[in-house]
């Protein structure tokens, strides 16, 4: 039997985490910005700039800027969709899903991810399929990564930047 990999508990950032809101040009305005990819600078010999830097992305991994959402763009009947859209995703295609989820552990290969977004746009689950059938997932990542910061002991409780 193959043993259990450790999940990691910190994430160490040498970069900045930015939006990319032409990756999510179908999402609405109000959450467009809210996720971020870190984004750091390299120096590579195969570089087109004089000093040899190019920036390096890293898509295993993405942060969820609650600050960056607009609340009274909120729409209740897109999240239902976007519910709807996975609780039937769940319950027809939950190994695909589990698939997705695979391709961005952290050794997985990079053409595992381009199979998730294959994947993620056979079961029309994809930012611009979801607004097209009137959802928005970003509302929906949103939404539940508030809720569950919400529930966390202790982060509710601070303000601002704190050291608790």
């Amino acid at each position: 039997m193959k043993a259990k990999k450790e999940l990691r508990s910190f994430i160490p950032a040498a970069g900045s985490f930015i939006s990319l809101p032409e990756a999510f040009e179908s999402a609405d305005a109000g959450v467009r910005l809210a996720p971020k990819i870190e984004l750091q600078v390299g120096k590579f010999p195969d570089s087109k700039h004089p000093l040899g830097f190019d920036f390096v992305m890293h898509p295993h991994q993405i942060l969820i800027d609650l600050e960056a959402v607009d609340s009274g763009e909120f729409d209740a009947k897109k999240v239902i969709k976007d519910c709807e859209l996975l609780m039937s995703a769940c319950r027809e295609h939950p190994d695909d899903l589990r698939k997705i989820l695979a391709a961005f552990a952290e050794d997985a290969p990079h053409e595992n991810m381009l199979a998730a977004e294959k994947i993620a746009e056979e079961l029309d689950l994809t930012e611009a399929r979801a607004v097209k059938a009137g959802g928005g997932l970003l509302w929906l990542v949103v939404i539940a990564a508030a809720v569950a910061l919400s529930s966390c002991k202790g982060c509710a409780h601070t303000k601002g930047r704190t050291r608790q």
